[in-house]
């Protein structure tokens, strides 16, 4: 007896895979081809057109599958709602526990998300917090640069018209100075030089040094040589003098001074040693015109250094 049933769509196809995967974990022999167009697993028959037919004309007259015998297509209907019920019930519950595991990893993203949002709050507003620290900070800074800035500027200001002050007190210093000089000075190039002159350096003379005599009259034994003039004429128009009423013969000079004496007189004019002059080994000198005597002050005395007896 064969029992022939029709089945189509995916009906059909989930029935052959389920029956087909049933029966493999089942059924010791394995699917062979007959020669008639039809792959035989036992007394199971699928044939070209995708009929399924349970042949019970074959020895045995039934199939077994997970220790049920299959004698019809009911039964065989049966086993497969029956397997299948427990694929998809094994399968309802992983996907349940999917779902349980995908809403825990969803709330858990969401949490993080939540977390990383506060957490970016916070940086957000420790950022605004350091940035406006940072602008009131920078204003203090630039407030203090400015106000440093403009003491200096004052500084300066001050510093400037205070040189300025200082030059114009220099220059008319200098300008004073220059005019005192000027009205002071000695020409040097043009005619001779009057007054005293002090010079600490040393002197090149290129051309002559020229002394002009200073006439000096000694009308008695009371008056003094001058020494007012490097060289000095000395005369009385023919009276003879020894300088008796006076204290010192010579007046008093400058140390390092120089004098030279020349008498123009034709009565003798007599230099004794002593009075303020010392002359060499004590020899007196009666000057009469044209001897010249020169003489060097120490401080105290006139130091005779030249005599010409002319």
């Amino acid at each position: 007896m064969k029992y022939k049933i029709q089945m189509n769509g995916d009906r059909m196809l989930s029935a052959i895979i389920i029956a087909a995967a049933t029966v493999s974990l089942c059924m010791p022999a394995l699917a062979v081809e007959d020669g008639l167009g039809t792959n035989v697993v036992k007394n199971l028959r699928v044939q070209p057109g995708g009929s399924l037919v349970i042949d019970n004309s074959s020895p045995g007259g039934s199939i077994t599958l997970n220790g049920h015998d299959i004698f019809d297509w009911n039964d065989l209907i049966d086993e497969i709602n029956y397997e299948s019920s427990a694929v998809l019930s094994t399968l309802s519950n992983k996907v349940t526990t999917l779902e349980a595991n995908t809403n825990a990893l969803n709330t858990a993203v969401t949490n993080e998300t939540v977390v990383r949002d506060d957490a970016d709050g916070v940086l957000q507003d420790n950022i605004n917090d350091e940035t406006a620290a940072r602008i009131a900070a920078d204003a203090g800074i630039s407030n203090t640069i400015q106000s440093v800035s403009n003491v200096l500027d004052g500084k300066i200001t001050g510093e400037a018209a205070a040189r300025n002050t200082s030059d114009i007190g220099i220059s008319n210093v200098i300008e004073s100075v220059s005019n005192a000089l000027n009205t002071a000075k000695y020409d040097k190039t043009g005619g001779p030089i009057s007054g005293d002159m002090t010079i600490s350096g040393d002197v090149t003379m290129s051309n002559k040094v020229v002394y002009t005599p200073g006439e000096w009259p000694i009308p008695d034994n009371n008056t003094t040589v001058s020494v007012a003039q490097a060289v000095v004429k000395i005369g009385n128009n023919g009276t003879a003098v020894t300088f008796s009423g006076c204290e010192k013969q010579i007046a008093d000079g400058t140390v390092g001074q120089f004098l030279t004496i020349l008498c123009t007189n034709d009565a003798p004019i007599m230099l004794n040693d002593g009075k303020g002059v010392k002359l060499v080994n004590q020899v007196s000198f009666s000057m009469n015109s044209n001897d010249v005597m020169q003489l060097f002050y120490d401080g105290a005395n006139w130091i005779e250094t030249y005599r010409a007896d002319n």
